[in-house]
């Protein structure tokens, strides 16, 4: 576009502010051009299409030539202003204060949003916390515990004796609300165990201790303010409970013929191998999350740099969806109303936008060191990548191109396995100190 008069400001290091003049002789041609076109087709009543007088055409036409002029004018002029500032966008220009009369230029003011020109630093020689993976044996022994005691066989005790801590038992119980009975808080032949938070109250756990079987007991609780059954929360509840049973657990002894029985491996020692392999996995993953969440950290405290707010907000809605799904699980996002979801994103809206900026900013800060440090993703990787996702999906390798687009896989693939080289790079480069614990 000739005569393109503009002036840019900087609002910030990443948001660009100009004011745009395009002179009127050059509005004047581009109205005239479309109106010569909209004469040659336009369908009026009265008057067979294209031959309706000037002056009727322009009559009706002539506002909505206006605004369409304006509007392909204006677009035009922005990508001018683009091309000649060599401005790297990351979001549509923002046009406001639109002004046009006849015989005059139209001005128009509009935001630019970049994206920021920084220098990464403070990512080689990170000083990294650590943990072993390799597994210990109360580890190992307490997988295999879980394993046994989940194939055990209870026996009764015929001895005349007192039940006492961490003993099996089989109880009656009722309780009761300000006298009422309450059929949510009633069982037979319940088991649990004596001092296991997880089976028993405190309160009835020390009751119940001393007691004999066939004996009965009232035994009296107040459950907390910020117990997390709302029908309970400061309640005085009573229990009458009657002991029917104090048992043992026998465990199954660890053979080769119980772990081939249940197909757990060929041999005893085979299946300690197997615990032992699975722990050290687990903890790789945990310990690789660990180093991570580090490296981001530091990655975010020691680059600042400005972003645009454009960005934060374009970012924030999956922010929001992810921190649903962290809270309350996937199944009971479906049981929200509008309302509850509303109330937890006001409450946790500092947060959100928090993360939302941080996400922005990693990303920026993964993409520059990529680039400094020449990390790309190879052609063979992206196409093991785009083959993982098709089996995961269940889909031929050439639909999955044809229904997403080659490109488009490409480029998610590609900056998926450039993060992973990024943090793979500065991890091998930090000081990464062992600590004899995990993380916490």
């Amino acid at each position: 576009m000739d005569n393109l008069n503009f002036k840019m400001d900087d609002v910030s290091s990443v948001s660009k502010k100009v004011r745009v003049e395009i002179p009127y002789t050059t509005v004047k041609t581009r109205m005239e051009d479309v109106f010569s076109e909209v004469l040659k087709t336009a369908n009026i009543k009265g008057y067979r299409q294209g031959k309706a007088p000037e002056a009727v055409v322009r009559q009706q036409y002539s506002e909505s030539i206006k605004y369409d002029v304006t509007e392909r004018l204006i677009n035009e002029a922005c990508a001018q202003v683009v091309k000649e500032k060599n401005l790297d966008l990351v979001s549509y220009p923002r046009v406001s204060d639109i002004k046009y009369n006849d015989g005059e230029p139209l001005i128009f003011e509009a935001v630019f949003d970049v994206k920021p020109v920084f220098e990464p630093k403070n990512y080689k020689g990170l000083e990294l916390e650590s943990f072993p993976i390799e597994p210990t044996e109360d580890e190992v022994e307490k997988i295999i515990m879980s394993f046994l005691e989940s194939r055990a066989d209870m026996k009764t005790i015929m001895e005349d004796r007192p039940a006492q801590d961490a003993d099996w038992i089989d109880i009656d119980f009722d309780g009761y609300i300000a006298g009422e009975k309450k059929d949510n808080m009633t069982a037979r032949a319940y088991v649990c165990k004596i001092g296991d938070k997880m089976t028993l109250i405190d309160d009835l756990s020390k009751g119940i201790t001393g007691m004999k079987v066939g004996s009965e007991k009232t035994i009296n609780t107040k459950y907390s303010e910020d117990y997390h059954a709302e029908d309970l929360k400061g309640k005085e509840v009573s229990f009458k409970v009657k002991l029917n049973k104090i048992m043992e657990r026998i465990l199954p002894e660890l053979t080769d013929e119980l772990v081939k029985e249940l197909k757990l491996a060929d041999t005893r020692d085979q299946f300690y191998s197997n615990v032992k392999e699975n722990i050290k996995a687990r903890k790789t993953e945990s310990k690789n999350s660990y180093l991570r969440k580090q490296i981001i950290d530091k990655l975010i405290s020691g680059n600042k740099f400005d972003i645009s707010a454009s960005e934060v907000e374009r970012k924030i809605p999956e922010v929001k969806e992810r921190a649903l799904h962290s809270v309350f699980g996937h199944h009971n996002i479906k049981g929200l109303t509008d309302t509850q979801k509303n109330e937890f994103f006001e409450k946790h809206m500092k947060e959100i936008t928090k993360a939302s900026e941080d996400e922005v900013r990693l990303g920026y800060i993964v993409e520059a060191i990529a680039e400094k440090e020449s990390i790309k993703a190879e052609e063979k990787e992206l196409e093991q990548e785009l083959q993982a996702t098709a089996r995961y999906m269940n889909m031929a390798l050439d639909k999955l191109k044809e229904k997403y687009g080659q490109e488009n896989l490409y480029r998610a693939a590609s900056k998926g396995i450039i993060e992973g080289k990024v943090y793979e790079h500065i991890q091998n480069n930090a000081k990464i100190v062992e600590k004899k614990e995990g993380a916490k």
